[in-house]
């Protein structure tokens, strides 16, 4: 941060220098590395906080006042000129993408289309608004194959696949309810703020999407190396070209969907509405409200973590199904308040222990002590009862569906962050976890450590801090 401000006060602009110049040709850029914080500069403005992460909310959206037909729609300085189109090439690496989608990933390519179909109409329309081309929008089945609960190894989440660092510079909120990075609507309409912002630095969308996927740093790096080579001729990531070129090979696909032998995507309108709840209520009390299952609640509702709104937040909004839309309240208002969530609930025994209550419930030692206001985490009395921050029965109906699968419990443990370990004489996996109060699985996969990896005295481990409510 230090770095970046001392960069802007020399440069004496709140601008980056662009990438081309007056001839058209790309310049050298003497930008910092940590230029992923200009994403900020596309935030709902903020003068007297300029730099500061502003929580999204519908009313800092300038794409939802645009929607609703506001006064605050995109300023007409920040709407890219139709010049700033992208432009599809078709070289050898995206050849190869078109025959791997027309041959071993096409049944895999089908199913992405399936997925999109409830989100691609809405997500091109967003695009648009922004002043972004609608082609882009075709980044997402790369990306995540448009489907909201995909996780990759690194920990980005969403239909964007967005790190948890980047979405909170970002405004959205990750934490132990919601994750809203695997909000469709919202993480769109981050991820358009964010594409807009490094196409403004990179002055080209290749350059831009490889950014979002590499980083701003590893491109401005390579650029620095070869300030005149273009997106094919960098020295990026073998996986970043090729999700550039898998990117364009869908965008020729969907083209001509019929020159590739694919159907056209059905492209749905929203099938759901809004409705505000004023108390945290259980997802199996909406679905009974509505008369469907649990399951197509939550499909509808992915950013939830525990299977109930949270409870930290008042007039929570929460998708319902179109047809449920004209029973929904009044079917809900026959269910007392005190009834619509229940906890899971643990009574203390002989021998329990905090950091063992936790691991069994996979729930964080600071949220249980928070919850239940314990002084220390030693303080268990023999017959307390302790509140859990989990819906009873959450887990259970909620494995019935595919995507709960246990790689979705493990990338979806709810992180502060992370603070640095280092390794001394003696230690295990297992030692160090203990002593921090995390599963181990959790610290194999934060490492990328297998089960019963030999530990070296001075290495260094990231050790996840688990959130407070």
């Amino acid at each position: 941060m230090r770095q970046l401000a001392r960069f802007w006060k020399r440069s004496g602009s709140d601008r980056p220098p662009p990438l081309r110049d007056q001839g058209g040709k790309r310049s050298a850029i003497p930008l910092p590395l940590p230029v992923f914080l200009l994403g900020l500069a596309l935030l709902p403005s903020n003068p007297a906080g300029a730099g500061i992460a502003v929580p999204y909310s519908s009313a800092n959206d300038p794409l939802l006042a645009a929607q609703a037909g506001g006064e605050r729609a995109w300023p007409a300085s920040e709407i890219l000129s139709p010049l700033d189109c992208l432009q599809v090439e078709r070289n050898g690496l995206v050849s190869y993408h078109l025959n791997l989608y027309q041959t071993k990933k096409r049944g895999s390519l089908l199913r992405d289309f399936r997925n999109a179909e409830a989100y691609l109409a809405q997500v091109k329309a967003d695009f648009e608004r922004a002043g972004l081309p609608g082609e882009l929008s075709n980044l997402a089945f790369p990306e995540s194959g448009f489907n909201p609960f995909a996780y990759s190894r690194a920990g980005a989440a969403g239909i964007w696949q967005l790190m948890e660092p980047t979405a909170r510079l970002l405004g959205l909120q990750v934490n132990w309810w919601v994750d809203e990075r695997r909000d469709p609507e919202k993480s769109t309409r981050v991820a358009a703020r964010y594409l807009k912002e490094l196409y403004r630095v990179f002055g080209s969308w290749p350059l831009a999407i490889a950014a979002y996927n590499a980083g701003e740093a590893k491109v401005l790096g390579a650029l620095r190396k070869r300030p005149r080579a273009d997106i094919w001729s960098l020295r990026l990531p073998k996986e970043t070209r090729h999700l550039v070129s898998a990117f364009m090979a869908v965008t020729l696909i969907l083209q001509g969907p019929e020159d590739y032998s694919f159907p056209a995507i059905l492209e749905d309108s929203p099938s759901y509405v809004k409705v505000s709840l004023d108390s945290c209520t259980d997802l199996r009390v909406i679905a009974r409200a509505c008369d469907v299952s649990p399951q197509e609640i939550l499909e509808l509702n992915p950013e939830l973590n525990w299977g109930c709104t949270p409870p930290d937040r008042n007039g929570y909004e929460i998708r319902i199904p179109l047809m449920a839309a004209h029973r929904f309240e009044e079917a809900l208002s026959l269910i007392p308040p005190d009834e619509r969530i229940v906890w899971t609930r643990h009574q203390v025994r002989k021998g329990d222990t905090l950091f063992g209550i936790s691991r069994h419930y996979r729930v964080p030692m600071p949220i249980i002590a928070r919850m239940n206001r314990l002084g220390s985490f030693h303080s268990l009395r023999v017959g307390k009862e302790l509140l859990l921050p989990i819906p009873q029965g959450f887990r259970r109906w909620a494995k019935e569906r595919v995507r709960f699968s246990q790689r979705w419990a493990i990338a979806s443990f709810p992180f502060e962050s992370h603070r640095t370990y280092r390794v001394r004489k003696g230690d295990t996996l297992e030692a160090i976890a203990r002593q921090h109060g995390i599963p181990v699985k959790y610290l194999q996969q934060v490492n990328g450590l297998r089960s019963g990896a030999v530990l070296r005295p001075g290495a260094r481990l990231r050790v996840p801090k688990a959130r407070i409510l």
